[in-house]
């Protein structure tokens, strides 16, 4: 224990003092330690990537990943841990496993593959993430059946259109939006792609329970 020299005199320390600087130093240690857990565990892998496979989109609950990408219809399953992603992709001709190591902020990855049951050895598949501009569809399109009006809410977009008072619902996942028509005359389902900033649109459509597979509804922001 180092002693206080204090007029002349030698005295202990004072142990309450002691105690107090102890009790701080715990204290932000950790307060830091907790400040650091929250900023890991707000990373995620959630986002869209550019990869050799095309344009994927990925979605991160707890340690779970899903995905889908644009070659033959991809979709991806996996368990991240850490920063390795480990799961399996399906596509309209096969399946396999996949395994896709990301960089320290989520914002790459580097991955191997293989079909079937076969462990990943083939490399091939990176990806870098896009940015996130927080854009948004809502706006006016110029369309084949007519303006369209769409507004947007979260995930979730309504909107009319002028051919036989047309109404539009459906689900935004990333820039692709599913969902329902209806008119006066009919009913049916849609599928637009949009472009990178959803100034464009191009679309599908069938009716009734039909999935859409006519060409024929395009759209362009006015």
């Amino acid at each position: 224990m180092r002693l206080i020299y204090k007029r002349g005199k030698t005295v202990k320390p004072n142990k309450l003092q002691f105690f107090k600087k102890n009790t701080m130093k715990r204290l932000l240690t950790t307060l830091l330690f907790v400040m650091f857990l929250k900023l890991c565990i707000a990373q995620s892998i959630s986002g869209t990537y550019q990869t050799e496979w095309g344009e994927m989109i990925l979605q991160q609950s707890g340690n779970q990943v899903t995905g889908t990408y644009k070659h033959n219809n991809g979709v991806i399953k996996g368990t991240l841990n850490g920063r390795t992603l480990v799961g399996t992709w399906s596509q309209s001709n096969g399946k396999g496993k996949v395994v896709f190591e990301f960089n320290d902020d989520f914002s790459s990855f580097t991955g191997r593959w293989n079909y079937n049951d076969d462990e990943p050895t083939k490399t091939g598949w990176s990806g870098k993430k896009k940015l996130s501009v927080n854009l948004n569809l809502s706006g006016t399109f110029s369309t084949e059946w007519g303006e369209m009006y769409l507004q947007q809410s979260g995930n979730q977009v309504t909107g009319t259109y002028k051919h036989n008072n047309g109404v539009i619902k459906g689900t935004l996942n990333g820039r692709t939006l599913v969902g329902t028509w209806s008119q006066s005359n009919g009913k049916g389902k849609f599928k637009f792609e949009f472009n990178d900033d959803f100034s464009a649109f191009t679309g599908k459509w069938d009716y009734n329970d039909a999935e859409p597979s006519k060409d024929g509804w395009n759209g362009k922001k006015k």
